[in-house]
């Protein structure tokens, strides 16, 4: 079958954007001018995307470790995603998240290098996880001209308002640490991607959709 992962990212999108008015960040403050209200919707709809999106990966790197035999990581990354896709997240639990993803992340890496290939059952898993993974990477990377457009136009704010400087760094600051994880961490995910891809093609199995939907992963988002 062929896969139209941009196209499954554009219908996650329209129902990610569609509860956005009803979002509220915490952290962000009672309304005031038409120009920060602008700033707030711009960061209601970066940090859902961010939080869905992340949300997506832990579940599929979670199936990739169940395939890498590391059940306790596995079982860690479940707990994360689910917190996450409960809507009760801040800033520090979002960089609680990342900091789980991070660390777990090193092991997929050091556990991937040190296979040689999979057998027939532990491949099926890790397939099972590779176009979750794509997708939910696809659907971040097509975020990031928003992410930084957020970023430009909070600094511009900032700087055209200096006696109110530390209020909207405070006010903004789960947006500005999404925007600015955003970029590196897409380009992480593709790496683990291609390596995991490349074992799963040592294993004998069919990576042709795999390897198309992370081609269009890479180049969803601004182009360096």
């Amino acid at each position: 079958m062929k896969f139209r992962v941009l196209a499954l990212a554009a219908a996650l999108f329209s129902i990610v954007f569609a509860g956005c008015s009803a979002v509220s960040v915490p952290g962000a403050g009672g309304g005031s001018s038409s120009g920060t209200g602008s700033l707030k919707t711009q960061q209601d709809e970066i940090v859902l995307v961010f939080r869905s999106s992340l949300s997506d990966i832990l579940e599929a790197k979670a199936i990739l470790l169940e395939a890498l035999g590391k059940k306790n990581e596995s079982d860690l990354l479940i707990a994360t995603a689910k917190q996450l896709k409960s809507g009760n997240t801040d800033e520090g639990d979002l960089k609680s998240a990342m900091d789980t993803d991070g660390a777990v992340t090193n092991a997929i890496k050091e556990a991937l290098a040190k296979a040689d290939m999979l057998d027939a059952e532990k491949a099926a898993i890790a397939k099972q996880a590779v176009l979750p993974f794509i997708s939910g990477n696809v659907k971040m990377a097509s975020s990031l001209v928003a992410a930084s457009s957020f970023l430009k136009d909070t600094t511009q704010a900032i700087r055209n308002n200096p006696m109110s400087a530390a209020k909207l760094k405070s006010e903004f600051a789960v947006g500005i640490y999404v925007a600015s994880t955003m970029p590196p961490y897409v380009k992480a995910n593709a790496e683990v991607i291609s390596i995991t891809i490349d074992l799963l093609k040592k294993s004998g199995i069919d990576t042709g959709d795999m390897e198309k939907a992370n081609k269009e992963a890479a180049d969803a988002g601004p182009q360096d």
